[in-house]
């Protein structure tokens, strides 16, 4: 005697997990109808799975495409941003400079500063 519940269990499991992939197949049986419905039931799972799996090694491989894509627009905009700072800072100090008038020593100590610090050197 077999447990009701239990059989409802499996019928659940079952149908959450190969379902549709089994109603599929069946479909193709019927529509096929060939000689031997086990070993053509069997080709077309294994087709299902291999196709499967392909479709999961593209999207994966989609998904890489789209990180590292990603990523490469990210190093741009930051190389960009960090190049617009370095111009606004050499204009600040540009700006500076020419607002230094009446001392010699001071504007040639702010240049000399400022080419320092610009150059790294």
């Amino acid at each position: 005697m077999g447990n009701k519940f239990g059989e409802a269990d499996d019928a659940a499991y079952v149908d959450k997990l190969v379902g549709k992939v089994l109603v599929q197949a069946c479909a193709a049986v019927t529509l096929a109808r060939p000689m031997d419905p086990v070993e053509f039931l069997s080709e077309w799972l294994h087709k299902y799975c291999d196709n499967a799996c392909i479709l999961k090694d593209n999207a994966r491989e989609k998904a890489r495409k789209f990180n590292k894509e990603n990523e490469r627009e990210y190093e741009l905009n930051r190389k960009a941003n960090a190049d617009a700072l370095w111009r606004t800072e050499q204009q600040a100090c540009v700006n500076h400079m020419k607002t230094i008038t009446d001392d010699p020593y001071l504007l040639w100590d702010t240049c000399l500063k400022s080419v320092c610090a610009f150059t790294g050197k």
